[in-house]
């Protein structure tokens, strides 16, 4: 970088040799000289300074690309594990379609075969198959469930009232109209036509002090929309209405001592009991005009297809069909409700016991028609969700039972949150992939579930 300089002595005065500059001789030489010397050497050592210096910041040039090269890889392994994962989750999606689509297949396989299977029993059965029906204007125009929840609570109320007047009639001996329980059955059929999950849903929403009322309302109710279902038309869908309203009065006649005893009866409390299905009869018997069949059910209603029911121990077909409908809904809301000496079951729970009970209780193609009809999770069930969240099953889907329609009102800690439907069957809807975990008794809570459907 600079020149190599190098002192000695050579004779007898200080030489300095410079490479590539020659020889000073000692003392004698001249300040001009001098001067030339000093001035050549500082020239020097600034051009080297200048060299030292643009090397320096050359150096730092290159650091600095080698800086940017490394952000630069460093940001293209970032895009490339974007791109990366982006492509793996359209691997997954692909594969879950495909997934899917191979499982919708498979259960479209089951179902054509189980409904064949289906229609053999419905033709030796005698029981109305299930049709499919073209959506009419009234189908299309299905009346919103907030809407038609307080017209159906008005009728439910006017159903409580006749209720209460007429058994009070029978109790005292009095005669009661009949007719009058028409227009009540008229218009729980027009609601359930608008819109069967208000009806339903006022029935599990009841209060059981007023069992004795709304027991036979509820049978009314749901019997019509199990009537519905199988496919009745107007007429027997009255006679159904009319007969689940009617088919408890025969137990006016015994004592309350019995009726809401806590405790287990006893074989002679048992054997009293055991009449009001005669009595019924005889009691709607001598009303003028009574339908044959709606008496009957009162007769008929505890009486079990394999002939083990009381009091006549019919069996299979001996049963009316309208009396079988009547037989199966009792017995769900007996067990759902709550007693004065037994708490309720959870209604998933009793359509499985049911379900088991088809072929010895009752007819098997109307306890499935009445699943169908009603869903695991009926309308008006407080529920958990997988992910903590509560919410109030506001619709059931025929075809997925287990998935119904939902509005979610509180979140995991049961603080309220925005209301949000969602339909639990469908991908589109249930994004996080949502089920029901149990169902909650929302009077533990004080939640007033009426108000939260609307």
């Amino acid at each position: 970088m600079y020149p190599a300089i190098s002192a000695g002595l050579e004779g007898g005065g200080p030489v300095f040799r410079c490479k590539g500059s020659g020889i000073l001789k000692g003392w004698g030489t001249d300040m001009s000289h001098q001067d030339r010397d000093t001035s050549s050497r500082q020239q020097l050592e600034q051009e080297a300074r200048e060299r030292f210096e643009q090397r320096r910041r050359a150096k730092l040039a290159v650091d600095a690309l080698d800086d940017r090269k490394g952000d630069r890889k460093a940001h293209l392994d970032e895009a490339q594990l974007s791109r990366d994962i982006r492509a793996e989750a359209a691997r997954e999606r692909e594969r879950e379609a495909r997934h899917r689509s191979e499982e919708m297949a498979r259960l479209r396989t089951q179902m054509r075969e189980q409904r064949a299977a289906e229609k053999d029993e419905y033709l030796q059965a005698g029981v109305p198959e299930p049709r499919t029906r073209k959506l009419s204007v009234s189908d299309k125009e299905r009346v919103p469930l907030e809407e038609e929840i307080v017209r159906a609570d008005k009728i439910y109320g006017q159903a409580v009232d006749y209720a209460r007047g007429f058994l009070d009639d029978v109790r005292s001996g009095r005669a009661f109209d009949h007719r009058a329980s028409e227009p009540v059955v008229d218009g729980f059929i027009d609601s359930v036509f608008r819109n069967e999950s208000a009806a339903s849903a006022l029935c599990k929403l009841r209060n059981y002090d007023e069992y004795t009322y709304t027991h036979s309302i509820n049978v009314a109710v749901l019997s019509i929309i199990l009537g519905k279902h199988i496919g009745l038309d107007r007429d027997k869908l009255r006679l159904l209405g009319m007969a689940g309203m009617f088919h408890d009065v025969g137990k006016a006649v015994i004592p309350e001592s019995i009726l809401n005893k806590p405790g287990k009866l006893s074989d002679r409390e048992m054997d009293v009991m055991r009449t009001h299905p005669r009595e019924g009869f005889d009691i709607l018997s001598k009303q003028p005009d009574m339908p044959p069949l709606v008496a009957r059910a009162a007769l008929e209603h505890h009486e079990r297809f394999d002939g083990n029911g009381y009091p006549q121990k019919l069996k299979g077909e001996g049963i009316s069909l309208i009396s079988r409908i009547v037989g199966v809904v009792d017995v769900y809301d007996a067990l759902t409700s709550k007693r004065v000496y037994k708490a309720p079951l959870p209604p998933g729970k009793v359509l499985g016991m049911m379900y088991q009970w088809r072929l010895s209780d009752f007819h098997p193609n109307i306890v499935e028609h009445f699943i169908k009809s009603l869903g695991i999770y009926p309308v008006g069930s407080f529920v958990r969700l997988s992910d903590g969240e509560f919410a109030i099953v506001m619709d059931h889907n025929p075809n997925a039972p287990l998935r119904p329609t939902v509005k979610i009102v509180y979140d995991y800690r049961m603080r309220p949150r925005p209301f949000r439907l969602v339909n639990l069957a469908n991908p589109a809807s249930n994004r996080k992939a949502l089920l029901i975990s149990d169902i909650v008794n929302a009077r533990d809570h004080n939640i007033d579930v009426a108000k939260l459907m609307c």
